[in-house]
């Protein structure tokens, strides 16, 4: 294969004359124009690669072009991948499957991205339409909306699965092709964009220049250069809501539309208007295959009865070549027009050559003058070669970009007739050139054909005008052009070409930080000169009075508790656990599981299972290892619970402190009874007091003995030789020391599996607090101290492939029935107490049911939690738990969970919420923000479940524990979540809140931050009984109503479609939340709830977007 070259440039001084000749100006050449003509950028565009490396090997490397299934974008990427295929490159090339035989001829391997997502007729149907349209903006506006945007989220769809397992080292993708946007920027891929069209630049084109889809010329009236400054504002506008609605950036500005990729345009300064350029955009000029230049084979390439044709011996003058493009559709009278101006009798005569597709053949008259022939349009007709001959003498053409820089390359004139989106902008450069005359497609006439062909025919100056800027647009280089830039792409990035005010901050662009100076100096001039007037004047100043300032604070906590059965509490225990880790088992083999694994003589009824698992909640508050008496059959509940947990979590408290005696416990009990009302109704006898021990496993009260909590091995002597406990290996004793660091706890962790390293930390959460409250910043304690509270404890391994259920402190008693679901059912576990608050009961309880689970899964783990006032742990024996309780010097990014995954769950849960509030307010609902505290925690359990595996790891890193994680945070997850707070803004603006509410305070109020009982705060009150908040949520809604919803059978729409009724905006909305409701309520199979996920999250964005839709059409709030 031949290496590749790099790019030369070239100081011919006659090459750099062509281009600089001012536009009109007649040029000399020889007889042949193209003889000698260099590739170059001489005097045109100047390249701003780096350096090419002729040892670089473009072999090895991949490279992937991905185009929308229409011929026009198409054309330009097959020739550069046929090019590069020739090198000998590994190229693939992604289009539809309707491009697929084109891709094949290039020898490139096809990549398919489905079937194109709009059928022939109706694609025909809407190019119709738009071709007829007089308004180009609106023909543009449909033009993306009805075949570009369409095709976006199907190609995607397609590619991703293909292109993420096998990613290219560069991709190409056509401006157009919106999908393959999106695709690149989502995997992170560098690419190359290529425009098939004139320099386009939504943003950024300077006012003084022709804007992109305008049709104006470079010489603008007044009321043309006025409507060329709102023009491209006007489509980016229009253009915002369809992008939205796909998530996608909307076209504002060059940098938002390609992320700063390198852009090649197919166009060169002669046809382009000169103007300033960013370092990242590339004249490369039209891609067209180097030997469509050897003339010497043009004849040879065309079949031999159309060369004896075009030459022809009957005297006629030469060919006219009509060719209008496969996208724009002729009208009969257009035909008629053009088949009668170019056949008057009176005139020199003329060939005239029309290719067009075989399904506009209708619409030329039926009986055509001899000298004219039909062909129909093909992608093997050797159309190149047709314009190269000679004997071709004008073109007709509809002015698409490739189209007409093919017909100037071969020096030929054109008479344009454009019809749609960017043809109009490049007749107006071909007219501003010299090169060529434009018919109106609204009004023209036979006779204005035959006067404007007339004058191009016999007008030399426009054949020259023709050949010099042909001559600029092949010295732009072309395909040789494009194959160093891809090139040196892969081997030096584009970084180096961002502009720099790309980089820089705002602030510093424009220069605010330097007329801020300037501001200050002049008003501080003006000040002191005033001053200096008053002391001369009065001689003297009143000195003012310094003023002071108060801040306030507030802290405070609780706790719960009991059982009843035949088999041992421990058994009981271990088959709730067993039913837990494996949910499909059915009670009869959970029956004879419980005979083998606990040896007995039959096995325990269906029935007893059934009551054991009902009851689970029983068993599982009363795990405590070593410290109760494992062959107990039965839990007795206390009468008085909530003071039984009062004054256990006392005890707790206490334990950790000072040395507790029986008669301490007794006077603090009569104490408590006195104040919660109980006084009398117990009696503190040394029975009571043994029971109270043992019923919380509370066996030695003294004061610890142990100097930290780091240094406590665990208890594995404890263990049962003959329970499955007794196989685990044992946590290996690393002793750490009093003056815990990040070092000491990074070597602990070396020993332990990345799934074997827990952590745990609590967050409140106002579940159904307005987002107004954290607007009204003077008032915020006022509200906190009104709303209702959940603490949630959230806990979760370092390979994030365990994220336990949410454990959840609430100050409302659920109903009895509702107790008994299991955890995993529910989705979350709960417990009560007065104030919502985690105390050390409740953290003492929880934290014997992990290790118990634990030790039924035969693990040993390390949990890693912070220093709060509830998490006493000394006394505990936990055999298959080791704790690192992180010391206060450490920080709070010490935790895990304040690195972001607490943020990441409250993000979730803000949006649940959110949407929430915007049914109701579509339903018209008073209290928007009303939530029972059921559908609070169920969300809290969906929220949990959504936070990202990349985010839970990403913050393990930041955490910097764990000796598998090592270098900087992946930035990718900071993007997602970036993302998912774009869409919290959303749903605020939607409730007409953008803007005036802080996300970072909505996410992490420190109003909720209050979550643990203090030592000092005693909880007398018991929980609330509100049963209103446990209701079951509204299922009564069934599919079949959201589908007659959708359908609108009740016949009220908002236009009408073959005599049915089409929806109105808020009857959308209407049906979009009663089908999310249903689905949401709905129990799916377990191996469905990953599609219905799925569904989920399309169903919500689709409704996001409408909503969006609505919120910009009513209300803007900044």
């Amino acid at each position: 294969m031949k290496p590749l070259k790099p790019f030369r440039q070239s100081n011919d001084a006659a090459a750099h004359a062509v281009l600089v000749t001012p536009v009109g100006t007649p040029v000399v050449s020889d007889p042949n124009p193209y003889a000698g003509v260099k590739y170059d950028l001489s005097g045109g565009d100047v390249d701003r690669s780096p350096a090419f490396d002729p040892t670089f090997d473009l072999h090895r490397k991949h490279i992937l072009f991905i185009s929308v299934g229409i011929r026009g974008h198409t054309t330009p990427l097959l020739r550069i991948a046929e090019d590069m295929v020739r090198r000998g490159c590994n190229v693939s090339f992604a289009t539809h499957d309707s491009g697929k035989e084109w891709v094949q001829r290039t020898g490139a391997r096809f990549v398919s991205a489905g079937a194109f997502p709009i059928s022939a007729e109706v694609l025909r149907d809407k190019l119709q339409a738009i071709t007829r349209d007089a308004s180009n903006f609106r023909g543009i506006l449909n033009m993306f909306n009805d075949i570009y945007i369409p095709t976006a989220q199907p190609m995607f769809d397609a590619l991703f699965p293909v292109v993420s397992l096998d990613p290219p080292d560069l991709v190409v993708v056509d401006i157009a092709t919106i999908g393959g946007h999106d695709l690149v920027h989502k995997l992170g891929l560098p690419y190359l964009v290529n425009s098939p069209s004139i320099l386009f630049d939504i943003g950024g084109t300077p006012s003084y220049v022709p804007a992109w889809g305008t049709g104006f010329s470079i010489h603008m009236s007044l009321w043309n250069r006025c409507m060329n400054l709102l023009f491209p504002r006007l489509l980016s506008v229009a253009l915002t809501p369809p992008f939205m609605q796909l998530q996608l950036t909307p076209y504002r500005s060059q940098h938002d539309m390609f992320k700063g990729a390198r852009v090649l345009v197919n166009t060169a300064v002669g046809l382009e208007y000169p103007r300033p350029l960013s370092p990242l955009v590339e004249l490369v000029g039209p891609i067209i295959p180097l030997d469509a230049f050897n003339e010497s084979a043009s004849d040879a390439a065309l079949p031999p009865l159309v060369t004896q044709w075009m030459v022809g011996d009957d005297g006629l003058h030469g060919v006219i070549y009509v060719c209008l493009g496969s996208l724009s559709y002729i009208d009969a009278w257009q035909a008629q027009a053009i088949v009668e101006g170019l056949s008057n009798p009176n005139d020199p005569a003329y060939r005239v050559l029309w290719t067009l597709p075989n399904d506009q053949r209708g619409a030329l008259p039926q009986a055509l003058p001899p000298t004219f022939r039909i062909k129909v349009m093909s992608s093997t007709f050797p159309h190149l070669r047709l314009l190269a001959h000679s004997s071709v003498k004008l073109v007709i053409s509809h002015c698409g970009m490739v189209s007409a820089q093919e017909a100037l390359v071969f020096g030929k004139p054109i008479l344009c007739l454009p019809f749609l989106v960017d043809q109009p902008d490049v007749a107006a450069r071909v007219v501003d050139a010299g090169a060529g005359l434009v018919l109106d497609k609204t009004h023209f006439t036979a006779e204005e054909v035959r006067q404007k062909a007339l004058v191009l025919l016999r007008n030399a100056s426009y054949a020259r005008n023709a050949a010099r800027v042909g001559a600029a647009l092949r010295s732009a280089g072309g395909i040789e052009r494009v194959t160093d830039i891809i090139a040196s792409t892969l081997q030096f990035g584009t970084h180096h070409l961002t502009p720099v005010d790309l980089k820089l901050p705002w602030h510093k662009v424009v220069m605010l930080d330097v007329w801020a100076v300037y501001a200050a100096l002049f008003c501080s001039s003006v000040v002191f000169m005033r001053i200096v007037g008053i002391l001369i004047m009065q001689g003297f100043i009143m000195p003012g009075t310094p003023e002071t300032a108060k801040v306030k604070a507030r802290r405070g906590r609780a706790a719960d508790g009991v059982g009843k059965g035949n088999l041992t509490v421990e058994q009981k225990r271990r088959i709730c656990e067993k039913h837990r880790s494996t949910p499909k088992i059915t009670q009869k083999d959970l029956c004879r599981w419980a005979m083998l694994e606990f040896q007995l003589s039959k096995a325990p009824t269906q029935p007893t299972m059934s009551n054991i698992l009902k009851h689970e909640h029983l068993f599982r508050e009363s795990v405590g290892g070593a410290a109760f008496d494992l062959s107990r059959k039965t839990i007795r509940p206390t009468k008085f619970n909530h003071f039984d947990q009062a004054l256990a979590n006392w005890v707790l408290e206490r334990h950790n402190k000072v040395n507790l005696t029986g008669d301490a416990i007794k006077e603090k009990g009569r104490e408590l009874s006195a104040q919660m009302g109980l006084e009398g109704k117990l009696a503190f006898s040394n029975g009571w007091l043994s029971s109270f021990k043992q019923r919380h496993g509370f066996k030695k009260l003294g004061m610890p003995k142990v100097s930290s909590i780091n240094n406590n091995p665990m208890a594995m002597n404890l263990i049962d030789p003959t329970s499955a406990a007794a196989l685990i290996t044992p946590v290996m004793d690393f002793k750490l020391p009093d003056e815990l660091t990040s070092v000491h706890i990074k070597e602990l962790t070396q020993h332990y599996a990345l799934k074997d390293i827990f952590t745990m930390d609590e967050t409140g959460l106002f579940f159904r607090i307005s987002p107004h409250a954290f607007a009204d910043h003077d008032n915020l304690e006022v509200h906190f101290a009104q709303e209702s509270k959940l603490t949630v404890a959230l806990t979760v391994n370092a390979d994030a492939s365990e994220m336990l259920e949410p454990f959840i402190v609430g100050d409302v008693y659920p109903p009895k029935d509702w107790r008994s679901q299991s955890a995993e059912k529910l989705g979350f576990n709960y417990v009560h107490n007065a104030k919502s608050k985690m105390t050390v009961f409740i953290f003492q309880n929880w934290l014997r049911d992990l290790n118990a689970r634990m030790q039924f899964a035969q693990r040993s783990i390390l949990l890693l939690i912070d220093n709060a006032p509830s998490h006493i742990v000394v006394g505990l024996e936990l055999s298959n738990v080791r704790l690192i309780v992180f010391p206060p010097t450490m920080g709070l990014k010490a935790q895990p969970m304040h690195c972001g995954i607490t943020t990441a769950f409250k993000c979730r849960y803000r949006m649940k919420h959110l949407a929430h509030a915007i049914d109701r307010n579509e339903e018209g609902s008073a209290d928007i923000y009303s939530v029972k505290q059921l559908q609070a925690m169920q969300w809290i359990s969906e929220a949990w479940r959504e936070v990202p595996k990349e985010v839970v790891i990403n913050c393990w890193r930041k955490a910097n524990f764990v000796a598998a994680y090592h270098g900087e945070p992946v930035t990718n997850v900071e993007v997602l979540e970036k993302s998912t707070e774009d869409d919290l803004w959303s749903m605020l603006y939607c409730l007409q809140l953008g803007g005036v509410i802080n996300i970072k305070e909505l996410l992490n109020s420190r109003g909720e931050n209050d979550v643990h009982k203090q030592l000092n705060e005693e909880f007398f009150d018991e929980p609330r009984e509100a049963m209103d908040e446990f209701k079951a949520l509204d299922n009564a809604l069934s599919v079949s109503q959201a589908v007659a919803d959708v359908t609108g059978e009740d016949g009220v729409g908002g236009g009408h479609v073959g005599g049915e009724a089409l929806p109105t905006l808020q009857e959308h909305l209407d049906a979009f939340r009663t089908v999310i409701r249903c689905l949401e309520t709905s129990a799916p199979d377990p191996d469905e709830a990953q599609s219905l996920a799925e569904v989920l999250q399309f169903l919500k964005k689709k409704q996001l977007g409408l909503r969006l839709n609505r919120a910009s059409t009513t209300t803007f709030t900044l």
